[in-house]
């Protein structure tokens, strides 16, 4: 979903100044070309027709604003966005409705750079001069109320979020009825924000309101109509409600067909949503004519030379890959890899993406030399666009450690390993507790098959490398430091304090780290001139958070702890023990086996220990899930020093046997 009234290149005629301007880009909507061309045919036009008045000329920049916009290139369209509000202002006041369309332009370019904050102040100003000029009830007063809502949700102020959406659902009624297809629009976005929240009962309720909607102003045949029974399907994905999505987007793509045809991109890009939902679901044949057909229509619409036909290409390569086609995954790697140089260089994330997934064939093919450079390669360029500490950087890092590992070159291995675990700690401590609930779950997801190969390292690299033991304990220390990150319970904390001082103040770091979330994810030369004052910003309000809230100061506290922290609290008699469980990971491949290990630290360990205690299976053995855990059976599992059950003892065993050694002297666990 994109915020409403989003730029339409035919549309951007009415405000060119002359008729070149407007035939031009009436020629533009009709031509295949990349949006350099008519960036340059652009310019021409305003070179051979100048302006001829103070009025055109707002015109003129304004129109550059739109075609830098669509030409990706955002920082300039910033500036000719800026100057024509500024003229418009000057010439028509800002009591003007045309101020305000003026105002909304800047909102959709500073959206596209990722800078809210900003837009969202736009949006602001927006909005009060809709209400003088139009009044609260006008239906583009209820369009800034639901682009602020928009806005919030992207900054992770759900509530905020929440309220807007509300607003804008009962200025629609209002303004155009609950038959309008815009409300059914403004219940898709409230849809939207529940699925973000994890309220994904609320979140169906709104989404079939707004298909039924829909479907009475419009029809089933709308455009709109697929719209959102693909937002539908999207919350039956996310809960793993495969079987249910299916004939969901099914049905998108034959909306689409009959709409907007074949030739359009939203064709394509359906086609790869259920291309992707059959991957999800493990049928790779099935998926695979879909990602077919997406290619061949990106081919027609944009042509071989598109970055868009390289994704595609990237995409149907994985599925091949999957089947265990490796060549031909590779050959079509290859193809989106050239296309990619082409078409944005090879310093781009995205070339660095294509060799990272050239590399991972090789790998899976035993073919570690030739993947090697490739690896290194992208792990350069990625630190270049992204810096040391971005989550892409993190999955490079680890893809060469485990060739490290498997090439037998454990300390290579051990240095990489490190770096990526570094990246995704860091990831958690700054990130985690901005991310939707449903955003959570997906980075979970993520990252937990790479925690069980670095689990997997320490346990088989431990001896060799007691140093191993120090990063699995921090590991373990971050894993629980995520769950503690849950954004919802500690406003829920700071609310039940009733300090509305406290609440403001958490809402405006929230923004503000949100703000930076977003930041870090753009390449560092996209990055704003400003992210030292908003990291600035972010530590002052989160110490007089500190000072303000015990709640905000336990959590924050303990989602930076390392086991140094841990040690210097402990006691000579005193030992701390973590347990951790691990699908175990051999040779590049997963195994049945889930092994569970222990984690001492005493008062004068140089480095936290790693003991091998058992297998899942043996403890299954003792537990009898046969017997349905009764009581009287659980009973016997316990026992004392002087007594104990078979069952205890055996249990006794596998999980205290092997720490006695280390336990001497101790009083306290």
């Amino acid at each position: 979903m994109m915020l409403q009234n989003p730029i339409n290149i035919r549309k951007m005629a009415m405000f060119l100044p002359l008729r070149p301007y407007r035939i031009l880009t009436l020629i533009i909507g009709k031509l295949k070309k990349p949006p350099v061309f008519y960036f340059v045919f652009f310019i021409a036009s305003v070179i051979l027709v100048p302006s001829k008045t103070h009025s055109q000329s707002w015109k003129e920049y304004d129109s550059l604003r739109v075609v830098h916009h669509l030409n990706q290139n955002f920082h300039q369209a910033l500036i000719f966005g800026e100057k024509a509000v500024d003229l418009v202002k000057k010439e028509f006041g800002t009591n003007d409705t045309l101020y305000a369309d003026m105002l909304l332009g800047m909102v959709h370019v500073l959206f596209n750079m990722g800078n809210f904050q900003e837009a969202a102040r736009y949006t602001i100003k927006e909005m009060e001069v809709r209400k003088h000029t139009q009044g609260e009830d006008h239906y583009k007063y209820g369009i800034c109320l639901n682009n602020l809502a928009f806005l919030f949700r992207n900054m992770g102020q759900y509530e905020k979020s929440l309220y807007y959406a509300l607003e804008a659902l009962e200025n629609t009624e209002k303004s155009l009825g609950r038959e309008h297809n815009i409300y059914a629009t403004r219940l898709s976005h409230l849809g939207q924000i529940y699925r973000a929240l994890g309220q994904y009962d609320k979140a169906l309720t709104y989404y079939l309101e707004s298909i039924e909607v829909t479907e009475k102003a419009v029809g089933k045949e709308h455009h709109d109509y697929g719209t959102r029974l693909s937002h539908l399907a999207a919350l039956y994905t996310s809960l793993g409600q495969f079987e249910q999505a299916l004939p969901l987007y099914h049905k998108v793509i034959e909306v689409t067909e009959k709409t907007l045809g074949k030739q359009h991109l939203w064709y394509g890009i359906n086609l790869s949503n259920l291309g992707l939902l059959y991957y999800r679901m493990g049928q790779y044949e099935k998926a695979l004519p879909y990602y077919i057909e997406a290619l061949e229509q990106t081919e027609k619409t944009l042509g071989k030379g598109h970055p868009n036909y390289a994704t595609n290409l990237n995409n149907l390569a994985g599925i091949y890959n999957n089947l265990g086609k490796n060549e031909e995954a590779l050959a079509l790697y290859y193809e989106a890899k050239d296309i990619t140089a082409k078409a944005v260089g090879t310093e781009h994330p995205d070339y660095a993406g294509r060799l990272n997934n050239i590399a991972i064939i090789y790998y899976g093919m035993g073919q570690y030399e030739s993947a090697l450079p490739l690896y290194i390669e992208a792990v350069e360029i990625a630190e270049k666009n992204y810096g040391n500490n971005h989550p892409t950087v993190g999955t490079y890092l680890f893809n060469l450690a485990n060739l490290k590992r498997n090439t037998n070159r454990p300390e290579e291995a051990f240095k990489y390993y490190k770096k990526a675990i570094s990246i995704n700690t860091n990831y958690i401590e700054n990130v985690f507790s901005f991310l939707s609930e449903s955003e959570k779950e997906n980075f979970i997801n993520t990252i937990s098959e790479n925690f069980d190969v670095y689990h997997s390292f320490f346990y088989s690299y431990n001896e060799e490398n007691p140093a191993v033991g120090a990063v699995a304990y921090n590991v373990e220390l971050a894993t629980k430091g995520m769950i503690l990150q849950s954004g919802i319970e500690m406003r829920q904390s700071i609310l039940n304090s009733g300090d509305k001082a406290l609440l403001e103040k958490y809402d405006e770091w929230l923004q503000v780290r949100t703000e930076l979330s977003n930041q870090y994810s753009l390449p560092i030369d996209d990055r704003s001139e400003d992210l030292e004052k908003i990291e600035q910003k972010a530590n002052s309000l989160e110490g007089e958070l500190n000072r303000l809230s015990s709640a905000f100061r336990q959590v924050n506290t303990m989602t930076g702890m390392t086991w140094q922290d841990v040690q210097s609290k402990l006691q000579p008699d005193e030992i701390a023990i973590e347990f951790a469980s691990f699908k175990y990971q051999t040779g590049g491949a997963a195994t049945d086996s889930i092994m569970y290990v222990a984690l001492l630290l005493g008062y004068n360990f140089e480095y936290p220990l790693v003991v091998p205690l058992f297998e899942e299976k043996e403890a299954e053995k003792i537990l009898e899930t046969s017997f349905e855990n009764s009581i009287q059976y659980i009973n016997t599992i316990y026992g004392r020093n002087d007594y104990r059950s078979e069952e205890a003892a055996s249990l006794y065993n596998l999980i205290w046997k092997p720490l006695e050694v280390y336990l001497k002297n101790i009083n306290t666990i």
